[in-house]
């Protein structure tokens, strides 16, 4: 009795490991853009290690592993075949002259302008962008600069580009740009973490882009775009990504 349970056991190990070390590697690119991807020493966070956590626990055809990139090197990495998939992505931030297909949209969100309230500033201080310094970050597409990234050529809207969010946020409250543009989704983590913060800026009310984030699938990928989407859809019906998305 007791070798047939051993025998039961080690077999369900076996199929266990077997089902893991079969598994087809899907690496995904990963570059700096909270919530959804932080590096810190080397190593992610955010949005993203939870749901590649997610999928490798709720289905065993597919290893999902993180590659780190960056906004500037996203193009050239997939080009490539440094990586095979990328979450939270736009074809339409750059991507159209390369072989890509893009899943179905997953989550929408937006990019923010900010501004340190001084001299009774209100909306309409955002209107105008003419003879205003503003802080973005390199690699990034933004609605008013017609989703131009050459350094050089945003010069003309006197945009300042780092490869720091907070840094960002940081130089409009002391004073050192007129404004930033910041990722709705990290403004409202931060704010939320930094009370004075939030006291002392002024939040535009509109949007300079909507996100409609998808993922985008090179050209010879081990994985499909019918099959990411079918993935898409089984964290949604089970309410995962909710959960998942919940990073406030």
């Amino acid at each position: 009795m007791m070798i047939k349970k051993n025998i039961l056991r080690f077999s369900c190990l076996f199929i266990l490991f077997t089902s893991y070390a079969f598994a087809t590697v899907v690496k995904i690119g990963a570059y700096e853009f909270p919530p959804f991807v932080t590096w810190v020493s080397g190593k992610p966070n955010g949005v993203l290690v939870k749901l590649s956590k997610h999928l490798n626990e709720t289905q065993k055809k597919y290893s999902f592993e993180l590659i780190e990139t960056s906004s500037n090197r996203r193009y050239d990495d997939m080009k490539n075949k440094y990586y095979d998939i990328i979450f939270f992505e736009n074809i339409q931030w750059g991507w159209l002259k390369y072989p890509v297909q893009a899943s179905k949209v997953f989550l929408v969100g937006g990019e923010v302008f900010i501004t340190k309230i001084l001299d009774n500033k209100n909306q309409t201080y955002f209107n105008d962008l003419k003879n205003k310094t503003i802080r973005g970050i390199l690699g990034y597409h933004y609605g008013f600069a017609n989703f131009l990234t050459d350094p050089l050529t945003l010069k003309k809207w006197n945009i300042e580009l780092t490869n720091s969010h907070e840094g960002n946020i940081v130089a409009v409250l002391e004073g050192r740009s007129d404004l930033a543009i910041v990722t709705k989704e990290y403004l409202d983590i931060y704010l939320k973490k930094n009370s004075e913060a939030k006291k002392n800026l002024l939040v535009s009310n509109k949007m300079d882009q909507m996100y409609h984030h998808t993922v985008l699938i090179r050209e010879g990928s081990p994985i499909s775009v019918s099959e990411i989407n079918g993935l898409l859809d089984n964290i949604k019906k089970d309410q995962s990504l909710k959960n998942i998305l919940d990073y406030k």
